[in-house]
């Protein structure tokens, strides 16, 4: 009966031999089709990086636009300012004119850092908008 075992082997190594194969093109085709789901991963990377930097750049160029627009009012007030002080008739008035200046001059400081702190808030949320929705995604 030793044929009989041998057979028992042969056909069980064909067997095994099948298998293997079989989970083979399976791994296989999982593996392509992972490298598929891989290729649209990257493009939705992708597609969020331009969201991202799209954002930031609107953002950045806002936050531009209000100190460009901060400094020439502060520079038209503290040339009015100084003519005023120029003008004074007495010491007392000119020292009057700088405390007046210098109190509005630091609140509209203040006011300039908030709107900025808003813009910067806005901008952060709008950044991360691409990103929440690729975690949302994975």
């Amino acid at each position: 009966m030793p044929g009989l075992t041998h057979c028992k082997m042969i056909a069980k190594y064909l067997l095994q031999c099948s298998i293997n194969a079989g989970i083979t093109r399976i791994g296989a085709i999982m593996m392509f089709q992972g490298y598929g789901n891989f290729g649209k991963l990257g493009q939705n990377g992708l597609d969020s990086a331009m969201g991202f930097a799209t954002d930031l750049t609107k953002g950045w160029q806002a936050i531009a636009v209000e100190w460009t627009d901060y400094s020439k009012r502060a520079v038209e007030q503290n040339t009015a300012t100084m003519e005023k002080i120029l003008a004074a008739r007495s010491l007392e008035q000119a020292f009057e004119v700088q405390a007046t200046h210098a109190k509005r001059a630091y609140d509209d400081y203040l006011q300039q850092v908030a709107r900025l702190n808003g813009i910067m808030a806005d901008l952060t949320k709008q950044a991360m908008k691409p990103v929440e929705a690729l975690a949302l995604k994975a």
